[in-house]
């Protein structure tokens, strides 16, 4: 049987090695004492993380809600159940989330860029493009974030933001083609 010794949330997704059959055995044969709390949530997560790799989003909100309950302060369930949310495209509850884990560890850039995301799926530009903002002073490395406000300030018309961020897209990735060709677009626009 797979029970954790460390928090699964600082195990990559794709690693898992732990099936449902373990999780769901660990969640229903724990006792009450610390240890067992700690791999009860640590069963939740994990299966919550099976779940979500299957794209199974309602069962793995389950058990991320589990995790949650359990632990209110377990940054990894916040971020993933934010996350199967969005595959749902229920912006609401994920900007929740994201919001939460904000509280929970105010430097962690991840958050802002999915609280980002949200804000988009809400039409909250102007939200999105400051949570943007904060990833790249927070990850100054973050292409994805530097693309996501990209786009937004092509579509706000803020042109000479939108081709910074693309010279910065390829100061860090010199050969991105795509950016390459993107950033001679929005010249041209401009």
């Amino acid at each position: 049987m797979c029970v954790c010794d460390i928090c699964p949330e600082k195990i990559d997704g794709n690693d898992l090695e732990c099936s449902i059959e373990d999780a769901s055995k660990v969640i229903q044969a724990t006792p009450g004492d610390l240890k067992a709390h700690n791999e009860r949530v640590c069963a939740y997560f994990l299966r919550g993380s099976v779940h979500f790799d299957n794209s199974e989003y309602d069962l793995a909100i389950s058990d991320f809600s589990e995790a949650i309950r359990v632990n209110s302060v377990h940054k990894g369930a916040y971020l993933k159940r934010g996350i199967a949310y969005l595959k749902k495209g229920m912006a609401d509850p994920a900007l929740a989330d994201f919001s939460e884990l904000i509280q929970l560890a105010p430097d962690y850039a991840n958050a802002y860029f999915h609280r980002g995301i949200a804000h988009f799926l809400r039409g909250d530009f102007d939200n999105a493009l400051v949570e943007y903002t904060k990833v790249i002073e927070l990850a100054p490395d973050n292409i994805a974030a530097y693309k996501n406000r990209t786009c937004l300030c092509y579509f706000e018309n803020q042109l000479d933001m939108a081709i910074s961020d693309f010279e910065s897209v390829m100061q860090i990735i010199p050969k991105d083609v795509i950016a390459k060709v993107e950033l001679e677009i929005i010249r041209q626009v401009r």
